[in-house]
Order: C-alpha cells, then structure tokens, then sequence
C-alpha cells in the first residue's frame, strides 16, 4: 500500500469512523497530504502522519504506532521546561535522574519550538510519550548527571526487559500495598487477587497504586468494588455527581473492526469466560447497531452491578495513588473509586483520554492507527477531562524529589500514622 494511500484512507476513518467528528476536525490534512512523496523515508512519514493525528489533541487514543516497537523502557517528566529521566532501562545509557538539557545540538526549549505540531498537548506535563519518541530517535543527548554535563548516545534495547507490573505487599501489620500497573493481563491480575485476598479482608489500610496503569479491560478491577463499597451497600446507594452517557459511534466500518478485535480476544486462552461474555455481548450490539451512527447508552450507576455490595470484612479506609501516566481504563477505576466513601485519591491528576475511548484498530503494512469509536456526552455540557484527568482528592505536586524517594506513598504512610495517634 502507497505512503499516500495509507493516510489518505487516515484521514477518511478520521472523518468518518472516528467518535472525535462531532467536535474536532484536526488540522486540514491537505497540508500533510501535499507534503507525502513515495521517497520519503519511513520516519519521515511517519513524522508526518503522527503530526497531524497530533492536532485532534487525544493522547493515546488517536495515534499512529509502528509494529516493529523500541522494547527499551524509558519514562520521563517535562517540569518546568526541564526534562527528566524518570525511569529507564540502563542499557539506554540513561539512569533515573538525569536531566536532558540538549537534543542533537538544540535545547530543549528550541527543540520544542522546532517540532511543536509533534507535540498532541500544550500541557507540559501530558507530553512525555511525545519527548521520550525524540530522545529515542536522537542521535545524540546531552545530560546533566550528577551535576556533571554528559554527552551520551541513545542505545535501544534489544530485548524487553522483565518489569515488576504487579505486587503487593505489607508495608506495616496494618498496612498493604497493592500495585497494578495495567488492567489488560488477566491470568496475572486472577493471581493477584488470589495471593491477596486474605490481606485485603484483614488490612485495615489498603494502598492502591495505579500511578503507571496503562489501562485494559474495565471488568478486571469489578473485584476490588465489594472492598470499596460501604458495607451492604452498591452503586445505587452513592451520592454521585457528574456521572455523564455515552455515546458510541456505530459505522460498517467500526463494525467489521471490533469484530476482528473481539475474534483474537475469544481465541485467547488467557481470556476468562466472564470476560468472553461480555465481549459477546458487544458483539450482539455491533451487529445490531452497525448502521445506526451514534447510540446513545444512558450510565444509570444505580442498575451498574446491581448484585454487588461492600462486604464486611474489609479495610477501614483505602487510598489510591494516581499520576499522569495512568490513561484509560486506569483512570476509569480511579475516577470510579473517586465516588465510594472511604477511598481517597492521593497524587496528581490523571492522563485525561477518557472522553473519547473504546478504540478501535486498523492496520497498514508497518503502522497500526488507533481511534476512538466512543464518546461521553459531559463534552456537551463543558465538563470533559481532555487536558484535565482525573483530579485526585489531595495533589501533591511533582518536584525533583521525586527522583530520589516516594514522596507520594510516605505522604499516605505518614497520614495513617497521624490520623491513628490521634
């Protein structure tokens, strides 16, 4: 397929199939489309693509990949015109800490201004996958280690390193902690659970962290409700503000793309059978509703699991640690936690790409395009969280502090140690 075939057939699922039609349009794709050539090289295309897509102002969930990805892990933080290395892989030659001053001979401010249109958001905080792509691509980096300036070239890994995604643990007899860093791995969330239901009925304490949650299946946090929820109580018992539709955009389109998606996931043997379910559920609907448009589904929270209620034997109070990093179905959990009781949200606001979601995925030759085929109706009323997130109970700003202890955790540890002195 031709480089200006593949975005000429963008910009038509952008135009037609994704759920951001309603209220943005993007940039005039006549002026990327002029600019593609069959001699282009593939990064230069991509550039290209990825800027325009950049325009709809949608993290993660309007986006252009390359299959073939760079395995290394690199995580970084634009504050206050400086960026960090967060965490890294140390085959990269980069290491938690150091602070990038120069890409290829620019300064990170002149190296903004000279690619901004790659950038989705204006938000600095919100622009980490945007800068660790460029840092990946440099050719060389200059840094700031140890107060020592250093000139270091970006070495990508060749294997994917094994990552501690989930653990948990007693931090005090009282205390336990529980990190989740996606919601799409079933078989290892299952054992999570496992391993940790005695301690989440015997804890007093439960600390939730989700601050690096990449998102994945909503139904694989429904667990974790009966310990939130006040006891023998559900959903339809909580005060909730704000609890906004949605509607989905049904095109053959969409239709014939999710099918492709959902088939893959029910010949999945990691895929429990209450989750296979639930997609043939989505699947009855798509056919349904294929050629319909928007549909829009009423969140009527009271009818939301009407089964479940808060147990008994559960922890006193639960906190969750939320960041940028966490998109998607992350951000869901915490916004829906936002509402019980006795859970409080501790850190910094969420990525904000809830407002249009449910992607869809469409392949071409070397690059996969996501899009949203969903879309809440809080738009409407100004109340969106593009940009925004998820704003937690109690922010805590991100400093250089950071860098070196866990702020945020020792910030809980300390406010259960108060509130039990007292």
């Amino acid at each position: 397929m031709k480089k200006i075939d593949i975005f000429k057939e963008i910009i038509r699922i952008m135009t037609n199939d994704s759920s951001t039609k309603k209220d943005i349009k993007g940039k005039n794709p006549d002026l990327f489309l002029n600019e593609i050539n069959e001699e282009m090289s593939d990064d230069e295309f991509y550039y290209l693509v990825r800027s325009y897509l950049a325009s709809f102002g949608i993290i993660g969930h309007v986006a252009i990949s390359k299959k073939e990805l760079d395995l290394s892990f690199l995580r970084l933080k634009y504050y206050n015109g400086l960026l960090y290395v967060i965490d890294s892989d140390a085959e990269t030659n980069l290491l938690k800490g150091d602070q990038i001053t120069y890409i290829d001979g620019l300064s990170i401010y002149d190296f903004y201004l000279k690619h901004k249109l790659f950038f989705v958001q204006t938000n600095e905080e919100r622009q980490y996958m945007d800068w660790s792509y460029f840092v990946k691509k440099s050719k060389q980096i200059t840094i700031c280690r140890n107060f020592k300036e250093v000139l270091v070239i970006y070495q990508p890994v060749s294997n994917e390193k094994k990552r501690i995604l989930f653990e948990s643990k007693w931090i005090e007899n009282d205390i336990f902690y529980m990190r989740m860093d996606n919601f799409f791995e079933e078989d290892k969330i299952s054992q999570l659970y496992k391993e940790c239901e005695q301690a989440l009925s015997s804890a007093e304490y439960l600390i939730i962290d989700v601050r690096h949650n990449q998102g994945g299946s909503d139904s694989l946090y429904f667990p974790l409700f009966k310990y939130a929820l006040p006891e023998g109580k559900g959903f339809n018992d909580l005060n909730i503000v704000d609890d906004f539709d949605m509607e989905i955009l049904y095109t053959p389109f969409n239709t014939e793309q999710r099918l492709i998606s959902f088939t893959e996931q029910l010949n999945d043997p990691a895929t429990s059978q209450e989750t296979k379910d639930l997609i043939n559920n989505f699947k009855e609907e798509l056919i349904t509703n294929e050629e319909k448009g928007y549909v829009r589904y009423p969140s009527d929270i009271s009818s939301f699991l009407p089964e479940l209620k808060g147990i008994s034997v559960s922890p006193k109070q639960i906190f969750l640690l939320s960041d940028v990093y966490c998109g998607s179905s992350g951000e869901n959990f915490v916004e829906m936690m936002k509402w019980m009781p006795k859970v409080t949200v501790v850190g910094r606001a969420t990525m904000g790409i809830l407002d249009y979601s449910n992607c869809s995925s469409v392949e071409f030759a070397d690059y996969i395009l996501t899009y949203p085929t969903s879309r809440s109706l809080s738009i409407d009323v100004g109340k969106g969280m593009t940009n925004k997130g998820v704003i937690p109970d109690i922010e805590i700003p991100w400093t250089q502090k950071h860098l070196t202890e866990d702020i945020d955790l020792k910030y809980i540890i300390d406010l259960i140690k108060d509130e039990k002195g007292k």
